[in-house]
């Protein structure tokens, strides 16, 4: 897809000129961040949207002969598969968006995104096919996973590269709005049609709000692109073109970065899938609370409309005391909750167990409010995008990928409503993301170009 040159007044304001004092940037910058928040509503919709299914319905619907923990278990190993196809995406579109521009791979990781969702909501079941509908299944997972791989670091790329250097915290954060903002659609959905009897759940209901996403995917590529390429990227377009493989330079002269941003993400994917998504499947084990799937889509819609405020307050606050001392403030609250939270399940009140995800929610903010910029800044132009995308990725794979399949086994494993050793690997995926951010350098002052 071919870049139009930017219009004047759509530069980036720098260090010595505020967006305030120059409309035609303010306007810009507006559209720019507007156009990455909601493409990253769309994303994480279809995201958590599976993510929900994955722990309610499709055990029942794709894996009905299997007994129930070993269904739950395959399930969710679905859901996994859609992170392990994140690296991949992050891979190739990583690539390409050093190379060829910013916002046509913005273009296609929305469109490949949003067709395998729609395309999840056409599928046949078990009952009806047999075995090709798991398969099939995996396959759109799959489609969803590449696009998510790629989507996070142009997204992010095209309002940071953007943003004033005293506020990219702020802008940066914008984008990150997607995830709650997506978490409140999907939850929402999955709450209208959870509240159904089992039968319509089972037979239609679980369908709507896959199909639903196409609605708005059209009109998020229509005005992506639209968009222009970065004023960084343009400069750095020459010797991204000469620079065959960016990726392979992130990979051989920055792999200690990358590592350590690895790192950086792993607590923080993994902490809402622990405490948002998927306690639903074993709050049974503790309490004989009704209706646990409702409790944690309300726990969760509540923390998520919380967030849409908290993001970008801990991101400002980034911009003026720095990201580290945010970030590593996220990770011990995670620990916190981690001591606490099945202890506020074992209560069998729902205001407790909301208690607990709202904690998970205020972390996240923590970490994941800045993680734009901070990310963004430890790069330098020619390979920024294969950079925070290869970070972003592998540590949600070691994060968010794995983290309900283990806390599921662990508890499974303990039996008789033991939870320790859950615990202990919530404490421990915080403190190695704690140190690889002490390990990271402070970027708030950080010039891009």
């Amino acid at each position: 897809m071919p870049d139009t040159p930017a219009p004047a007044g759509t530069e980036p304001a720098g260090e010595g000129v505020t967006v305030a004092d120059d409309p035609p940037r303010r306007r810009y910058l507006r559209k720019v961040a507007l156009t990455s928040s909601a493409g990253a509503i769309v994303e994480w919709y279809d995201f958590f949207l599976y993510a929900a299914a994955a722990s309610i319905v499709f055990d029942k619907l794709f894996f009905p002969s299997l007994d129930p923990t070993t269904g739950l278990l395959a399930s969710l190993a679905t859901y996994a598969v859609g992170f392990v196809s994140r690296p991949i995406g992050a891979l190739l579109f990583g690539n390409l968006g050093d190379r060829v521009g910013r916002k046509s791979m913005l273009v296609w990781t929305m469109g490949i995104m949003g067709g395998g969702t729609f395309l999840i909501g056409c599928l046949p079941t078990y009952d009806a096919i047999g075995v090709a509908a798991p398969i099939l299944l995996i396959l759109l997972r799959v489609a969803q996973g590449l696009g998510l791989g790629g989507e996070y670091g142009g997204a992010v790329l095209m309002v940071v590269e953007n943003a004033p250097d005293r506020r990219r915290g702020y802008y940066g954060s914008l984008v990150q709005i997607g995830v709650p903002a997506g978490i409140i659609l999907s939850s929402a959905a999955m709450a209208v049609v959870t509240s159904l009897d089992e039968q319509a759940l089972l037979s239609w209901a679980w369908r709507v709000p896959f199909l639903l996403s196409a609605v708005i995917i059209i009109p998020a590529v229509v005005i992506r692109s639209q968009l222009h390429e970065t004023r960084f990227f343009r400069a750095a377009r020459d010797s991204a073109a000469k620079q065959r493989a960016p990726m392979a330079e992130v990979v051989t002269k920055w792999w200690g970065t990358s590592l350590k941003v690895v790192g950086a993400r792993i607590a923080e994917s993994a902490n809402l899938f622990i405490f948002a998504t998927f306690p639903a499947t074993f709050i049974g084990s503790f309490t004989d609370i009704p209706h646990p799937e409702s409790v944690v889509l309300t726990g969760s819609l509540i923390g998520a409309v919380l967030s849409l405020a908290l993001l970008p307050a801990c991101a400002t606050l980034s911009d003026r005391i720095g990201r580290k001392p945010v970030y590593l403030a996220g990770a011990a609250v995670m620990a916190v909750d981690g001591l606490i939270f099945f202890e506020l399940v074992k209560t069998g009140s729902a205001p407790m167990i909301w208690l607990g995800t709202i904690i998970a929610y205020v972390a996240m903010s923590l970490m994941y409010g800045p993680q734009a910029a901070y990310f963004s800044e430890l790069f330098p132009t020619s390979i920024r995008y294969s950079g925070v995308s290869l970070g972003q990725q592998f540590g949600g794979v070691l994060g968010g990928s794995l983290a309900p399949i283990i806390v599921v086994s662990l508890l499974e494993v303990a039996g008789d409503g033991v939870y320790w050793p859950v615990v202990a690997y919530i404490v421990g995926i915080a403190a190695i993301t704690a140190l690889s951010v002490l390990l990271l350098p402070e970027t708030r002052r950080r010039k891009l170009g």
